[in-house]
């Protein structure tokens, strides 16, 4: 009768191995917004930039970004930069498969926020920014439009934050 109730104990679920629910409670719409404020102030500076050499979390993952236009910052333009993939694969393996990559091949381009960081080492890159956050930066003067034209502040917020 032991070996059976322990023998059941150890084929029966647990909380432990399961796992943890996505974003069960997402946050409001002012407090996304303020954390993406948050992101864009720390930032040390703010380019349009265009990939070299692909960026992938793969072991040797390192890739290179050439600057086309700074909006924030001293850096300048035809500058490279080194930087790495920094995004947090769950730990969970029901969420991302165990070999995926994430990368941005060479070519691809956009706004970034480029991070402080020490002389030498590799960047940690995010992304580049969609459309709505970089409409949201330009109305809110967080950045001045290379195009010079910007959407007004008073504006609706944008559907990311929604």
């Amino acid at each position: 009768m032991k070996r059976l109730i322990i023998l059941s104990l150890l084929a029966a679920p647990t909380a432990a191995l399961a796992c943890p629910p996505l974003n069960v409670h997402p946050k409001a719409v002012a407090q996304r917004e303020e954390d993406f404020r948050a992101q864009v102030g720390g930032a040390k500076a703010i380019v349009y930039a265009v990939v070299e050499r692909s960026i992938t979390t793969a072991k040797q993952g390192i890739g290179t970004l050439r600057i086309l236009h700074v909006y924030r910052g001293d850096m300048a333009v035809g500058e490279r930069v080194e930087m790495r993939y920094a995004i947090t694969i769950p730990r969970c393996p029901a969420y991302v498969p165990k070999d995926y990559v994430f990368s941005q091949d060479r070519g691809t381009y956009g706004v970034v926020l480029i991070p402080d960081g020490v002389q030498g080492v590799p960047l940690p890159f995010t992304g580049f920014q969609g459309r709505t956050r970089v409409d949201y930066m330009i109305s809110r003067g967080l950045i001045v439009s290379a195009q010079g034209v910007a959407p007004s502040p008073s504006d609706p917020v944008p559907p990311y934050f929604q």
